[in-house]
């Protein structure tokens, strides 16, 4: 009887695991593609950066 209380506790805590490594895995997804924005994010303002030292050049050459 202890065993059978047993092997349904372990099967009960496989299908616990794998819920939770499923759980895991989409926010791992999910944070994978935040990163992917924050990338693109600093990519933009890195830019938009040279842009605006560019122009800030140009306007000193032109004083």
């Amino acid at each position: 009887m202890n065993e059978l209380i047993y092997i349904k506790t372990l099967t009960e805590l496989s299908e616990d695991l794998l819920l939770a490594k499923l759980e895991i895995n989409k926010y791992k997804q999910k944070l994978e593609e935040a990163m992917k924005i924050i990338d693109e994010l600093q990519k933009e303002s890195e830019e938009a950066d040279e842009v605006s030292n560019s122009e800030h050049t140009v306007l000193q050459a032109e004083a």
